[in-house]
């Protein structure tokens, strides 16, 4: 994992049974739980890729988005 990827994930422990799926290519870290893939964008907006991007998007295993917030409990939430 770059630099900047370990960045997005450093202000909070990445749960137990995420893998780490990410690509270099990608715009920020993400993490396989289950059948969903979990993006991490950076903690500080203004490091984001995208200005206007949520902080965590979740998606399935057919790329559908099924969650899109800034609200790190609403993804654990969404995920049990």
């Amino acid at each position: 994992m770059d630099e900047y990827f370990k960045e997005c994930v450093k202000d909070f422990k990445v749960p137990k049974g995420w893998e780490n799926c990410s690509y270099h290519h990608d715009a920020c870290p993400s993490f396989m739980y289950k059948n969903y893939q979990i993006f991490v964008n950076h903690y500080n907006p203004k490091k984001r890729e995208c200005k206007n991007a949520k902080r965590f998007c979740i998606f399935n295993d057919d790329y559908e988005e099924l969650l899109y917030t800034d609200n790190f409990n609403e993804v654990l939430s969404f995920l049990k």
